[in-house]
């Protein structure tokens, strides 16, 4: 489960897929899922006319966090999808398509409201007027509504207490204000690798005359992109804890970098995606935790560790045959042993 009671809407979904067709089928469904955003962003890069789509869409299907979402039971790509679905209908102006398909990003995963909503503001506040005034009202509304109500049987489950929407923080000891900026700060930028965050640097650098023509783009899903990215970031400021809580901004994020790279040498792109190639294999932590997923504090130095995508695979082969908790703990306190 995501957290106890659940998130109804997508354990409801694994449920079934499991019953007929196990963790394949299960795998194979966000497989698809994936696939089908990437179809429909690609078009959106096309229409955007930026000339490196091709690499840059590699450095999202690449990125090892986006590759372990995808192959898993997991609900971070089909929230994904289901935003990007209500980011699309909003700019077509399909009427009630944006509030339901945004329901349905926020029934899988709950923050899905802050990119939702970062992208209609943003796209909204391009010339504004009451009708637009009005229509991010209804369709955030419609959204909010129609999402709350996937929640209804965990509130339901847990007699009334909304306790299940309180983030899996830890002790406060582990969140002083000195260890949640440093979270904040630092682990964004391990969700491209320390390699992928330095080439994406010096990419802004160069091309730092094309960053101001971002800023004076009104097309509207430069907009949106601009407003997913900052719904993203605005969440993880408050919840710094997994680097996949990051992934929603991520393709708008990149596409944004496409933009920025358009008419430059061909070998910038490149290096983004050979960043991201090298994240699969190898990670240079610049920080290491006193305990590992509990830190209190860190100590800071160079480091050289597996990167997420061969860690990633050594748990599952790791963990095949595994069908209960108690086999995962075990098999799992072995390995660390």
């Amino acid at each position: 489960m995501s957290r106890h009671p659940g998130y109804w809407l997508h354990e409801g979904m694994i449920f079934l897929l499991d019953n007929y067709g196990g963790f394949l089928l299960i795998n194979i469904a966000t497989l698809i899922a994936s696939l089908l955003f990437i179809y429909r962003i690609w078009h959106v890069f096309c229409d955007l006319e930026i000339q490196w789509r091709f690499p840059i869409l590699l450095c999202l299907i690449w990125n090892p966090w986006y590759l372990i979402a995808s192959t898993s039971g997991i609900d971070y790509i089909w929230s994904i999808l289901f935003m990007f679905l209500s980011i699309e209908a909003f700019i077509l102006n399909k009427r009630a398509y944006p509030g339901i398909l945004g329901a349905v990003a926020v029934g899988f995963r709950l923050g899905s409201i802050f990119p939702i909503a970062g992208a209609f503001i943003f796209i909204s506040s391009h010339k504004i007027t009451l009708f637009k005034i009005r229509r991010l009202f209804l369709i955030l509304t419609t959204s909010s509504l129609l999402g709350i109500f996937f929640y209804i049987p965990s509130w339901l489950v847990s007699e009334g207490s909304f306790n299940f929407l309180t983030g899996h923080l830890g002790d406060k000891e582990l969140w002083t204000l000195k260890m949640h900026i440093g979270r904040a700060v630092y682990k964004p930028i391990y969700l491209i690798g320390l390699a992928g965050t330095l080439s994406l640097l010096l990419i802004f650098v160069l091309n730092r005359g094309r960053l101001k023509l971002i800023i004076k783009d009104k097309r509207e899903f430069v907009l949106a992109a601009m407003g997913v990215v900052t719904g993203t970031t605005l969440l993880y400021l408050k919840y710094p804890i997994e680097h996949s809580y990051l992934l929603p901004g991520l393709p708008f994020l990149l596409l944004l970098v496409g933009i920025v790279l358009n008419k430059s040498p061909k070998w910038q792109p490149y290096l983004l995606l050979i960043s991201t190639l090298s994240f699969w294999v190898v990670s240079f932590p610049i920080a290491i935790p006193n305990i590992p997923g509990k830190a209190s504090d860190a100590s800071i130095g160079f480091h050289i560790e597996q990167g997420p995508l061969a860690v990633d695979i050594r748990k599952r082969i790791l963990l095949m045959g595994c069908h209960t908790l108690q086999c995962y703990g075990e098999r799992l306190q072995s390995e660390i042993q």
